[in-house]
This record gives C-alpha cells, sequence and structure tokens, in this order.
C-alpha cells in the first residue's frame, strides 16, 4: 500500500518513518510546523499541491490512502484533487474530526498543557491499525519537549542525568516546573511581575540563595564573554530524602540583546558541588 500523510507535526517525521518502514510501505508526508498561532504545511502550499498530484499520479492503483490530518490550511486545489483520487483512482482519503478517536481538539488551544502531538500521533497509528504501547512518561521527557519548542532554551552538560531518579510524589512538581521555565523563556524573562510571584503563581517556589552556585561562561572560541553565576533554582521538599526533595537549577540571561534560558540541573537534591558549564556564543 502507498501511504500518504498530509499535516504529520514535523516533530513526528523521523518515528513515524521507522513506523512505517517496519511494515515495508511505501510513505510520503507533508509536514507541519508551528507558526505564532496557526500550523503551516512544509513545504508551502503551492509546492504542497505539486507534492500531491506527483503522489496521485505515480500511485493509480487502487488502495493508495492519504490520510488529512485536520489541523492546517491546505490550498483549495487540493480538495478537488483528492475527491478525483477517490472517484476516478479507486484511492482511498481519511479525514479524521478533532475530538472523535482520540484526536486532539487543537494543536493550538491547550490549557491543560497536554503533549497535544503525541495524542495525534497515537491517534494516527490507531487509525491506521499499527497502535503501539504507550511509553509511559518520565519527568526528562517534558524538559525536553520546552528544547525542541523553544529555540532560546537549552539543556547544559548532565542537567537531566538524574531526573527520572526524582520520588513519584514529586513529578507534578517537575512538570510544574518545566512549564513554568518554558513560559518564562518563551515571554524572554518579560513577565510582569517579580519571579518570586510568577513562579509562586506556577506553583513552584523559588529560590535565589542557598543550594548550590551554577556558572554559565558564554564563549567566543576560548575567549570568555561573559560568566553569569547563579543559586537560582525551583524547590520542593525538606528534611526528606533527595530523591524526595526535587530542585530544579537554571539560569537565564539576556547578553547583546539576546535572551536564553539554560537548564541547569534537575533531579534529586544534589550534593552541592558547583556547576559550570561553557556554552558557544556564536552570534556578534
Amino acid at each position: 500500500m502507498a501511504l500518504l500523510v498530509i499535516g504529520l507535526p514535523i516533530r513526528k517525521k523521523t518515528l513515524f518513518l521507522a513506523a512505517a518502514k517496519k511494515r515495508g510501505l511505501d510513505t510520503e508526508l507533508l509536514l507541519i510546523k508551528r507558526h505564532n498561532d496557526r500550523h503551516l504545511l512544509i513545504p508551502p502550499q503551492g509546492q504542497s499541491v505539486v507534492a500531491l498530484k506527483r503522489f496521485i499520479d505515480t500511485h493509480p492503483m487502487p488502495g493508495a490512502t492519504i490520510i488529512v490530518v485536520p489541523y492546517a490550511e491546505r490550498a483549495h486545489e487540493m480538495e478537488q484533487m483528492l475527491q478525483d483520487f477517490v472517484e476516478y483512482a479507486d484511492g482511498i482519503v481519511h479525514r479524521p474530526v478533532p475530538e472523535h478517536d482520540g484526536w486532539p481538539k487543537s494543536l493550538i488551544d491547550n490549557p491543560d498543557n497536554a503533549d497535544v502531538e503525541d495524542e495525534l500521533y497515537q491517534a494516527l497509528l490507531k487509525l491506521l491499525g499499527w497502535e503501539e504501547p504507550i511509553k509511559k512518561s518520565v519527568p526528562s521527557d517534558r524538559f525536553r519537549k520546552s528544547k525542541e519548542d523553544c529555540d532560546d532554551y537549552e539543556i547544559l552538560g548532565n542537567a537531566l542525568d538524574r531526573c527520572d531518579e526524582v520520588a513519584e510524589v514529586r513529578h507534578a512538581f517537575l512538570k510544574r516546573s518545566a512549564e513554568a521555565l518554558e513560559d518564562l523563556c518563551r515571554k524572554k524573562g518579560q513577565v510582569g511581575m517579580s519571579l518570586d510571584a510568577f513562579f509562586t503563581k506556577k506553583r513552584a517556589p523559588l529560590a535565589q540563595t542557598g543550594g548550590m552556585q551554577t556558572s554559565v561562561c558564554l564563549m567566543k572560541g576560548t575567549r570568555l564573554l561573559h560568566q553569569s553565576d547563579s543559586n537560582m533554582h525551583l524547590k520542593e521538599g525538606e528534611n526528606t530524602t533527595p530523591q524526595a526533595a526535587a530542585r530544579v537549577y537554571f539560569q537565564h540571561l539576556t547578553f547583546k540583546d539576546k535572551y536564553r534560558m539554560y537548564l541547569m540541573y534537575a533531579g534529586p537534591h544534589p550534593d552541592e558541588k558547583p556547576i559550570s558549564c561553557d556554552v558557544a556564543w556564536d552570534h556578534n
């Protein structure tokens, strides 16, 4: 069977192609990427029309399948091509409906901070009959998602090596912390209130003293441009085991008009040895 998926999020490309390869399918993708408050097709719409026509022309056999994922704008020319594909080429077109059969309502409107792209992916596997056991998420996944979604967010060194050792009772705190840091990063630190108030609102208490010191060294080759030292961290759990005392150390800074968020450590209460990371600064 030949398969074309229109509207797969770009983050799921590698995973989906691997799943298709295991099943020996001839698979093509028209991906989508978020731009502000909407998702756009990749390649752009005119080229996507050409790609759709090429798929239809090169797969005239009955049973060729197109899945139209419903979250991105499509060129109006595509609609007639899809109708003709079904009527004249005995092709199959699936059009999933948001909020049915596991498909998320929206990829943008997400008040619960769910991993809607993963929900979409699981619904797509179900539609194709490719269901796989759902991997239980771990706290480090949420921090990695922020890095994937935010250009100004970096995870430094071994920041997440021990993250998943935290006691399960603190997993919700780590999730809230990850969401709060991502929000702070998206706003480039401009939250309209003090950091204490911001993190209190996010239910991720902030400490700016105590704990261990972290250092970010911005480097141009071997030359040190700027060093930032901080004890800033988020915390939950006192007078208990290290695993039940979760800590998240981070720095955020603006240097030469460029904002960056750096995750330094997330995990059980650390041994409080200083953490220092060199960061290549490629901007002028």
